[in-house]
């Protein structure tokens, strides 16, 4: 069953996973230890589907240098041919990158070639730079009056960026069928953002789609850096925490997103809101792919 088909069950609350491809010089058994791994991730929670993010250099991260990463679709194709029962999967594009002809002829050939057809559209990472493609809003129109209800289109949201809530309504009426937020380090932006949303749609008669909440186990300072680098907040009080000792970082990080997740799904429940909440479980870096796991199990099983 695709994403989109999933998210038309009343009060389906999604739940997927990212996943970072590897490294575009992975060898088969590299490729082999990947697919295992994901097969274990899969056995532990049911999963809508798995999040593909293509990896792009972006200068606000520390990380050099830049290790190029498999293209999403490629990655999934990889993993398609080695999993016994492959997930649904959320492909990630950046409709930005490239002149609209060009976006055609992939998603073409995506659909007509791989069979996927859950996206997750992605734009620019700076106003500041002149794009050659489509921003979100005018791909997310483009592809819906092309292919209609055969692509379940996603995007992205930013709880603690200006003006988020008017970019989240202008998508949801461009057809987008889901939001997955950015990882979250705090969790009042994003109650304000539901409730908000909520508020919203109900005005200009609109089904709220649903958002998915990200959360992710961190190691250690680096982690914590690395991720506000990106542009992740922490909630300062839960900074303190993550950084008091490398020993036991993981657990506690965990202890966070369960917690943080439980305050949003409170808000959601006490407010009668109308907009689904979903959780997104990433691993950020390879090493905390069995943390992320735990905390899967933990926010399945609570």
């Amino acid at each position: 069953m695709t994403v989109r088909a999933k998210l038309q069950r009343p009060q389906h609350r999604p739940l997927t996973y990212t996943f970072v491809p590897p490294s575009q010089g992975a060898t088969r058994p590299e490729l082999d230890a990947v697919a295992e791994t994901l097969r274990r991730v899969l056995a532990m929670a049911p999963i809508d589907a798995v999040h593909v993010p293509a990896v792009r250099p972006d200068p606000r991260s520390p990380r050099r240098p830049f290790v190029p990463k498999l293209a999403p679709r490629a990655f999934a194709q990889a993993m398609n041919a080695r999993l016994p029962e492959p997930p649904e999967w959320l492909i990630d594009r950046g409709v930005v990158d490239s002149h609209w002809a060009h976006q055609e002829i992939w998603l073409r050939r995506t659909l007509d070639e791989t069979g996927f057809s859950s996206l997750l559209l992605v734009g620019g990472a700076s106003r500041q730079i002149r794009y050659p493609g489509e921003s979100v809003l005018e791909a997310a129109r483009r592809i819906r009056a092309a292919y209609g209800d055969r692509v379940g289109l996603a995007g992205i949201v930013i709880p603690t960026r200006a003006n988020e809530l008017e970019r989240v309504v202008a998508k949801t009426e461009a057809g987008l069928d889901l939001f997955v937020t950015q990882i979250l380090g705090e969790a009042r932006s994003t109650m304000a953002l539901l409730m908000d949303y909520h508020d919203a749609c109900r005005e200009r008669g609109l089904r709220p789609r649903p958002i998915v909440a990200s959360v992710a186990p961190v190691g250690g300072r680096q982690d914590v850096e690395f991720l506000e680098s990106w542009g992740v907040r922490f909630d300062p009080r839960w900074r303190r925490e993550l950084l008091r000792s490398a020993v036991g970082a993981g657990w506690r990080s965990m202890d966070i997103a369960v917690d943080l997740v439980h305050r949003l799904r409170d808000v959601v429940d006490r407010d009668a809101l109308e907009v689904p909440l979903g959780v997104n479980v990433e691993h950020v870096r390879p090493r905390n792919v069995e943390l992320s796991a735990e905390l899967l199990e933990r926010l399945t099983s609570e």
